[in-house]
């Protein structure tokens, strides 16, 4: 009788794959995307805070000004 087949037969290991190398980041590689991070944080918060002052001033327009 035969040996069954191997599930997987792999020459190479995922660790050893080239694809799957990958040089170790240096403060360089990761200072623009950081960086870029943050101001794309800043400028949705800040647009955010546009909306909502704009939200307010349209419910205190259609609220009218002598309702209170």
């Amino acid at each position: 009788m035969r040996e069954p087949p191997a599930l997987r037969d792999i020459t190479t290991s995922r660790d050893t794959a080239p694809w799957r190398r990958a040089a170790p980041l240096t403060a360089e590689d990761t200072a623009l995307p950081g960086r870029m991070l943050m101001l794309l944080s800043r400028l949705h918060r800040s647009e955010r805070q546009l909306q909502m002052k704009e939200a307010g001033s349209e419910t205190a327009t259609a609220i009218g000004p002598g309702s209170a």
